[in-house]
């Protein structure tokens, strides 16, 4: 398990771990007129496990030749698709500029015009199987991703088209009709008693019921503290408050919303 350190058993710091190339390369030096004591001092090696080696020689010689095997596999890089990976990349970077969409059949029909106009109409080698596709999205670390309804867009980049709507199309309509009645050569059309504010704000029957104040004793950082509290749902929003306010004037009543119709409150309540 992580974090758990790897259980030892007795004399294995001092004990010596030899790979499976280097017992292959013992067990086959041994030739008419090698004696194991020959080998043991040459490797510093005790004769018994040289012994024992020996007992496996077929076994030890089939796992270093595995080895050998593994080892050229992770070495040898792939070259053939390599003008084809580069060129798909860039087609695919293309799209994702210009916001296109990308699939894999896109990718597989792509990958084989490419393949064909690199290699020569007709050459078997123009063949793309869906291995190479899969290939090409583990290795460059291509994933599928979901496509976005509507990126939405920072605040700042609405802060000229607003800043040209307060000085320019607001002004106008409210300067509008100059020789009509009522207008004022101060405010223009509305007055400040016909300019009203609406805000809105939830309201919670519980505020910040996840913190409280304790005295610690010296010394006790990680002390844990009990405190009685209201159920769930009372931090959750219960109600509306609405405000509406005006520059002049008296002004209109604060109301607070609940949700539903109010098919079912009592009539003490309504008359409350």
């Amino acid at each position: 398990m992580n974090g758990e350190r790897k259980k030892r058993t007795r004399g294995s710091k001092s004990r010596k771990a030899y790979s499976a190339q280097l017992k292959a390369k013992i067990v086959q030096k041994f030739e008419p007129g090698v004696t194991q004591e020959m080998i043991a001092e040459k490797y510093g090696i005790s004769q018994s496990l040289i012994s024992k080696w020996l007992k496996e020689k077929e076994s030890i010689v089939s796992a270093s030749t595995n080895k050998n095997k593994t080892l050229l596999k992770k070495q040898r890089k792939a070259t053939k698709y390599t003008g084809l990976y580069r060129s798909l990349l860039t087609e695919m970077r293309w799209l994702e500029e210009k916001g296109l969409k990308v699939n894999f059949n896109w990718l597989w029909s792509k990958a084989r015009s490419i393949q064909r106009n690199q290699t020569g109409d007709g050459d078997d080698s123009a063949v793309v199987r869906k291995h190479v596709i899969t290939t090409l999205l583990r290795k460059h670390n291509v994933r599928m991703r979901s496509r976005q309804r509507n990126r939405s867009k920072p605040k700042e980049a609405f802060r000229e088209d607003l800043m040209k709507w307060h000085s320019v199309t607001r002004e106008r309509l409210i300067r509008a009709g100059a020789g009509s009645r009522p207008y004022d050569s101060k405010w223009g059309r509305f007055l400040p008693s016909q300019r009203f504010n609406l805000d809105q704000s939830p309201m919670i029957f519980v505020v910040d019921q996840q913190k409280t104040y304790e005295i610690t004793k010296p010394g006790d950082k990680h002390s844990k503290t009990w405190t009685r509290q209201s159920g769930s749902g009372l931090d959750k929003r219960q109600c509306t408050l609405q405000v509406c306010i005006r520059g002049d004037g008296e002004q209109p009543i604060i109301a607070i919303i609940f949700r539903g119709k109010g098919k079912r409150i009592r009539e003490d309540e309504q008359d409350a």
